[in-house]
């Protein structure tokens, strides 16, 4: 995502019309842009939003000394229906995952357009970044730095050993790998998003995806339903 301010920002396809992202990338940014499938700056789609909706429990203010991060979440919802193909497809909700909720040492990935370090001096990469890291326990965050940021159950902490999110990724995916024998397939879900972290590098902070399954599937389910009775409404109208 590309705002006004420069500044960028991640998100996941989760259908072809609704993309899931952090509340603090957006909070700020109604009319996002978007670009879907690009992975080099040339060939992406670019995507207009009809609305963004805030986790209702998310807390809007400032980022720049925000010490709580939890409910960080978000869905924006395109002006219409993308068309998928190699490049450009949803990510999988852990809802259809025998054991949705990643656990300690296992490594997923992370993918944006984010710094490479804080010195990096360039906001944004040629090319797509992703990296592997490995979830560790909350107290591994929770003592790498001294702070008073918030630690919650809808935070998971990944990473360690240089291997890191940074500005710029917020709000994209922390992905992991289908654990279920039924799934034959390599697919991915998004486990996590890129909400915070106290250094590049070190640990970082990801909103718990498991943990808002129901409020994105009811949302979703809500939102367009009141689309289809405006558009119900516009016709008798016009008739």
């Amino acid at each position: 995502m590309h705002f006004p301010s420069g500044d960028l920002g991640g998100g996941s396809l989760i259908s072809d019309q609704w993309v899931l992202t952090a509340a603090h990338v957006v909070q700020d940014h109604l009319q996002p842009r978007l670009l879907a499938g690009d992975v080099s700056h040339r060939k992406g789609v670019e995507l207009l939003a009809k609305k963004v909706i805030l986790h209702p429990k998310w807390t809007v203010g400032n980022n720049d000394n925000r010490m709580n991060y939890d409910n960080d979440i978000a869905l924006v919802q395109l002006n219409r229906r993308i068309e998928m193909g190699p490049c450009i497809s949803p990510v999988c909700l852990p809802e259809i995952i025998m054991d949705p909720s990643p656990e300690i040492n296992e490594v997923g990935y992370v993918a944006g357009w984010g710094r490479k370090s804080d010195n990096f001096k360039l906001l944004k990469t040629a090319v797509l970044q992703y990296v592997p890291v490995p979830v560790r326990k909350t107290e591994d965050c929770k003592n790498s730095e001294v702070t008073n940021q918030v630690f919650t159950e809808n935070m998971i902490c990944a990473g360690g050993s240089n291997k890191d999110s940074c500005q710029g990724d917020s709000g994209g995916p922390l992905m992991f790998r289908y654990k279920s024998e039924d799934v034959k397939e390599k697919k991915l879900y998004i486990g996590g998003i890129v909400s915070w972290g106290l250094k590049c590098g070190e640990f970082g902070m990801y909103t718990r995806v498991k943990n808002y399954v129901e409020w994105i599937k009811e949302t979703i389910k809500e939102t367009e339903k009141e689309d289809d009775e405006q558009k119900a409404e516009l016709l008798k109208i016009c008739k």
